[in-house]
């Protein structure tokens, strides 16, 4: 909806005129108080975070079974002669 349209809107459903520059100004500062709220939200979160201890590992096993080449799937089937 564009802030013509809303600004014309809110005159007839409710008998507030009001500019659609105004309209958008309005918009724009609650978009910037939700921003703002929503960077202390995230930011409290991670403050608030703590990482538990992880027993060390003597070895990391990965399982794979095709490698991406551009479009082309190669699978370890092929490079192996499996």
């Amino acid at each position: 909806m564009t802030d013509r349209l809303a600004s014309e809107a809110t005159k007839r459903l409710a008998g507030i005129p009001i500019s659609h520059m105004t309209f958008q100004r309005l918009v724009k500062d609650a978009g910037q108080a939700q921003a703002a709220m929503d960077t202390r939200k995230r930011d409290q979160i991670f403050e608030d975070i703590t990482i538990p201890e992880a027993p060390s590992t003597q070895h990391l096993y990965c399982e794979a079974d095709g490698l991406y080449f551009g479009r082309r799937v190669l699978l370890l089937s092929d490079i192996a002669g499996i």
